[in-house]
């Protein structure tokens, strides 16, 4: 497997001219094929069906096609080339894939089909992100882009926006650009959810899920690769759901929980068997290998290892063998056997042939510790050299890395503003057109007809919005007095004197401040009618609220804010901490022993980060969790003012075996009215 991303598949250029209307079936095809076996829309068809399921027979069809297509027959070969770049692609010929889809973009160029020649660049972009040449695929994919934006109304334009900023995400990620590489995969899905498109959906939360992965966020990862999941259940693709299941195998292996990640390594195995396909395959028998060693199964540990060696060395793939013989070398480690050194060596020699540095570095870490445990101090020194060259170079490569993040950045706020003053060059030019026209009361009253429908439209339009956002805080407003209704009607009212009650014969001071906080409670929600409020005037009320309840709870529970916020006055919406608690309490750990809630607050430079976690009943128990006005309102509130946010809040209830945890995810930029 390359050190670069790499993506379920590529765009396949086949909506355009009028091709494959309405799909054949695969019976059709075949029918087709017997009859006229030259006929080579069906065979464009025909490789089209494979691609998923089969690459040799894609691979077969579309060769046939190219013989059969002539030099002036651009769309024919466009597909042929298409299909082949993408089957070259996903068995790791990179440069012959490069080759193909070049191809495909000088024969759309020929044709003067600009529509196909931004698709087939897309394409390209993708090569260029897995061979590792990420300043080019950035460059290609937004110059596709800019193309394709001309032609947003044409057939499958959404589906070709979808694939591509799926794709400038997965490049983003790559440079550790999280908040950038989120932004072009969730726009990427809002693209594919508005098509129905299972495929793409499932595609783009696969990524997602990788990004968190590589934050080391395993529980959102997992969370995004069981929805990728959902999505391919509804689609046939074997391939796809193979690699998935591979991934979350990974992230339980992460997380320590060995029988999850067997058990989706099995899946992975049955699933990359009915594709007919062994390109993850070594990489099974490898993880399966380390779960062994890891349970002290020696035995089957080394019979994963060899496995996944030997298909890994059927399938070329350098970087996965070179992992292969770094985990026999664990092996024989672990048994402290000088036998390890050997692979040790066998990895070493791979990754400095594949410059892969980072695991360069790493294999001279194990054979610098295995050489002073053997007492070789020659093999010691001179490996201990080699390490410090490593060493240099794979930091040299991070700083480089980070360099070409910030270039990226740069070029992109370039263009941005080369964007922002060709659009003040074509008001100011608009402007002028307008002085002219309004040389003529006809053209004028024409204008001001024109202006007043338009100022019309966009006024709708903010009144929508506001609208929504009115609707919103009403239900917060609703909510809030629902809230002080439940505590202040009789019975509630009852339970908290009776709670109080003791304090007041025994220690008044207490019971006092036990009032007051009661008292602070109710006024603050009767005074406010905002849509935000301060984080630290929620923390303060919310303290007093969870005193209270601690005071009238049948169970006792302990609670904790851990609040490390760097920023001030910091803005969120109103209630929206006492309504997470008060689920956490009520549909939690309201009946059972040594109940917990945490509440966590931080920042970094982008967004603030609040998690409500207890270990309640969790899903096991808790069957229908009531969402109530107050979970369904603060998701509708963020899924409206994302419209008009760049970068996106988010509130997320997940369910764990033992509890449940909100997390609430709010950019530090974020605009509320």
């Amino acid at each position: 497997m390359s050190k670069y991303p790499k993506i379920f598949f590529l765009i396949l250029f086949f909506g355009v001219s009028g091709f494959a209307q309405s799909k054949p079936s695969v019976g059709q095809l075949f029918t087709k094929y017997s009859q006229n076996p030259k006929d080579r829309d069906n065979l464009s068809e025909l490789a089209l069906y494979y691609i998923q399921i089969n690459l040799d027979s894609a691979n077969f069809y579309a060769e046939k096609l190219l013989h059969l297509s002539k030099k002036n027959e651009f769309i024919y070969l466009s597909r042929a080339y298409t299909v082949l770049g993408h089957v070259h692609y996903l068995s790791n010929r990179l440069d012959s894939a490069q080759y193909y889809h070049q191809k495909a973009v000088d024969v759309a160029k020929a044709s003067k089909n600009e529509y196909a020649f931004g698709v087939n660049l897309s394409n390209l972009a993708q090569v260029y992100m897995t061979k590792g040449n990420i300043n080019k695929c950035i460059e290609t994919y937004l110059e596709s882009e800019k193309i394709l934006l001309k032609y947003a109304n044409e057939d499958k334009a959404d589906y070709y926006f979808s694939t591509m900023y799926s794709g400038l995400g997965e490049a983003y990620k790559y440079l550790a650009l999280y908040d950038k590489s989120l932004h072009y995969l969730y726009k990427s899905f809002e693209y594919s959810k508005a098509l129905g498109d299972e495929t793409n959906m499932a595609i783009t939360t696969s990524a997602i899920a990788g990004v968190y992965l590589d934050m080391k966020d395993y529980d959102k990862s997992e969370i995004n690769y069981k929805k990728t999941l959902i999505h391919l259940s509804k689609v046939d693709y074997k391939l796809a759901k193979a690699l998935t299941y591979y991934n979350l195998a990974e992230v339980y292996f992460e997380k320590n929980e060995i029988s999850n990640t067997l058990k989706y390594l099995d899946s992975s195995r049955r699933y990359y068997i009915l594709s007919k396909n062994s390109y993850q395959l070594g990489n099974i028998y490898n993880l399966t290998g380390k779960v062994n060693l890891k349970e002290n199964n020696l035995d089957k540990a080394y019979q994963n290892f060899s496995i996944g060696l030997k298909y890994n060395q059927e399938s070329n793939n350098l970087t996965d063998t070179g992992k292969s013989y770094e985990s026999l070398g664990d092996y024989y480690n672990y048994k402290n056997s000088e036998e390890a050194l050997n692979y040790y060596k066998k990895a070493l020699e791979i990754f400095d042939k594949g410059n892969l540095l980072k695991d360069k570095k790493a294999i001279l870490e194990k054979i610098l510790n295995l050489s002073s445990v053997i007492n070789n101090p020659e093999l010691s020194h001179t490996y201990f050299l080699a390490y410090q060259k490593a060493n240099a170079s794979y930091l040299n490569e991070e700083k480089q890395k980070a360099i070409v993040s910030q270039e990226v950045l740069y070029e992109t706020e370039l263009k941005e503003a080369k964007i922002k003053t060709q659009e003040l060059e074509l008001i100011k030019e608009k402007d002028k057109q307008k002085n002219m026209i309004y040389g003529t009361g006809f053209l004028v009253t024409i204008g001001l007809l024109s202006f007043y429908v338009f100022y019309n439209q966009q006024r709708k339009n903010q009144f929508i919005i506001k609208n929504t956002i009115l609707n919103l805080q009403n239900n917060l407003n609703q909510m809030e007095l629902q809230n002080l209704n439940q505590q202040l009607n009789p019975h509630e009212f009852k339970n908290l004197l009776i709670g109080i009650a003791p304090e007041i014969q025994q220690k008044a001071p207490e019971a006092y401040k036990n009032m007051i906080r009661l008292l602070n409670i109710t006024k603050e929600g009767i005074k406010s009618n905002a849509l935000t409020d301060s984080v630290e005037n929620q923390l303060e009320h919310l303290k007093s609220f969870l005193i209270l309840e601690q005071n009238i709870a049948s169970h006792p529970f302990e609670w904790n804010i851990d609040n490390d916020l760097k920023v001030e006055n910091f803005q969120i919406p109103r209630l929206i901490l006492k309504n997470a608690v008060d689920n956490a309490i009520k549909h939690g750990i309201k009946n059972i022993e040594k109940g917990k809630i945490n509440i966590k607050l931080y920042n970094d430079s982008n967004s603030v980060y609040i998690s409500i976690k207890d270990n309640g009943v969790g899903k096991n128990k808790q069957q229908t969790k009531s969402t109530g006005i107050g979970i369904v309102t603060y998701q509708k509130l963020f899924e409206t003012l994302n419209q008009k946010n760049s970068n996106f809040a988010i509130y997320e209830v997940r369910f764990a075996e033992n509890g449940t945890n909100v997390a609430i995810n709010i950019p530090l930029n974020y605009i509320y009215i």
